[in-house]
This record gives C-alpha cells, structure tokens and sequence, in this order.
C-alpha cells in the first residue's frame, strides 16, 4: 500500500506447493510482522489472512539482527519466531501461532504467542534474543540465539501448545558456544546447533546433541566439530542454515568474514553416523604475538 514498504527474512514451501514469506512491515514509522502466502504460481493466496497477508497491527517488532523465522507446524499452520519491540533496543523472543487461514491461533501459547523461556532469570532482565526456529516431528518447537547481557548461547525447547518444555536440557550448548546462528532437527531426534567458539577462535562450530538437550558425545570430539575454511589470514565462518539428511549427515551453509571482509558463501557437508573422518582442525588461540628483531625462534 502507499507509503509502505516490506522486507522478507524466511521463506518456506507447504506440501501442497503454496509459498510462505514472513519478514517486516514498515509503516507510518512503524515496523511490524508480515506473512504472504502465495500459490505455486505466484499469485497471492487470497484464502490466507487478508488479500494473501496477515500483518496485524497490533504486533510491533524491531529486528536489531535478529531477523523473523518461520516454520510450519506439525499438524497444519506456522510458527514464526520475531521480536516484539517493547522498549528500542531490547527485543524479546517471542513465537506466534498462526492459523493455516491467517489468524493468530488462539490455542497457541497465550492468545496465539509464546514467550521464549528464560534461561537467564537471574538476570537483570532476562531478555532473550533468537535467531533460529525448528520444529521437531513431534511438533515441539526449538529456539536458539544468544542471552542478552550474559556471555552465552541460547537454546530452549516449548511444547506443541507454546509452553515450556521443563524435560529440555539448556545447559550443552552454551557450555560451547557463544551464541547460536541456527538449528536442525534429524529425523533420529537428533539436535544440531551451529553458532560462534567461546573460546574466540576462528572457526564455526556445531554442537549435537540428543533428544533431550544433553550432549551427544558420538558426534565430532565429544559431541562438538569445528569448520574452519582456507583463507589468506584469520577467517570467520559464519554459519546461518543447515539440514539434517540420511545418517543423520549434515548440510551447512554460511558466510565467511576476513578480517572484516566478507569471504563469500559456502556449502559444506558433515558426517553424521558414517565412518570415516576429514583432517582435524589446528587452531591458535592468542590472536597476536609481539616479536623482537633480536628473537631467534618463533613459536
């Protein structure tokens, strides 16, 4: 409509071949949730929400980097994963319920939205921010991001209906990682999560773990791989989509960032239960090292 505009961040394809987007509405100042639903052949799906949308005026949402995510619910319908904004800056994770007709599904979560868990309640604020969806068979949902004004990764796991899985471990993944940049679910009930080394070292990493959160330790080195790539000098491997496929084998798909340069896209693909291994990963941890010109050996 005049004087707005949109901007897709997820995409995805239902069984019966219609299109589904969600990203951000700007208008009048103000940004909010939008879905479309298109037909295979493109055209808007004038039987979802309203003309093909459902951008309701109600929900105000701020990306800050951490754009929406949908997936489609086990049974029919979506979830999608945004960030209401309530004070700029300081985005909550929340998931929203929509019906296969475009309305908020009121038996999702609280009038169709389900706060992200927590793991921070200590915390001054408790805030979560999430970058990534994923909807098990079963069709209990998984987020994953980072702990707002905590040094750790975030990993939470709701119920069909919205609330919190209390049987979901959190602890695996934020013992390894800094933050979280996306997730998989295997058809084992395997959990892959991708994100950045507390460490600081360059090299992504991808933690599994099984069904209940704890740590997978048959995976990689005691449950944890690292991707690193070939580069001129220290390079970051920025990993923001995966797939689980047969063997529980992985398909990842990132960015990698040189020196602040982006390096280009790249594909990769992990072995899941197969044997058989590629060269290991060999690291140095201090990012720079002060040398005399009177020093005889560098180590």
């Amino acid at each position: 409509s005049a004087g707005s505009s949109a901007a897709g961040h997820s995409v995805i394809v239902d069984p019966d071949g219609r299109i589904v987007v969600a990203g951000t509405r700007f208008q009048s100042g103000v940004q909010g949730l939008i879905l479309i639903r298109l037909q295979p052949n493109g055209a808007f799906d004038e039987s979802f929400g309203t003309g093909g949308t459902f951008a309701p005026p109600g929900i105000s949402i701020g990306t800050g980097g951490y754009p929406a995510r949908i997936a489609r619910a086990v049974g029919g319908g979506y979830r999608v994963m945004a960030h209401p904004e309530s004070v700029p800056g300081n985005q909550n994770c929340s998931v929203y319920g929509i019906t296969d007709t475009g309305m908020l599904d009121a038996a999702f979560g609280t009038a169709g939205v389900a706060a992200a868990p927590s793991s921070d309640a200590g915390a001054a604020d408790g805030v979560v921010h999430c970058r990534s969806l994923a909807v098990q068979p079963d069709g209990r949902l998984l987020l994953g991001g980072r702990r707002a004004n905590v040094d750790g990764a975030y990993v939470s796991r709701l119920l069909a209906n919205g609330a919190t899985d209390p049987s979901f471990a959190t602890v695996a993944a934020p013992a390894q990682l800094r933050s979280v940049t996306s997730l998989a679910v295997g058809a084992s009930g395997s959990i892959v999560v991708a994100g950045n080394d507390r460490t600081g070292l360059s090299g992504a990493i991808v933690v599994r773990m099984l069904a209940d959160g704890t740590l997978d330790t048959l995976f990689g080195r005691a449950g944890v791989a690292t991707v690193d790539l070939n580069a001129r000098r220290a390079a970051v491997p920025f990993i923001s989509d995966m797939k689980v496929t047969t063997n529980d084998a992985l398909v990842i798909a990132g960015n990698s960032y040189d020196s602040g340069y982006s390096g280009g896209v790249f594909v990769a693909r992990l072995l899941g239960n197969v044997a058989g291994g590629s060269p290991g990963v060999l690291s140095i941890s201090q990012r720079r090292v002060l040398g005399t010109e009177q020093g005889a050996q560098a180590v």
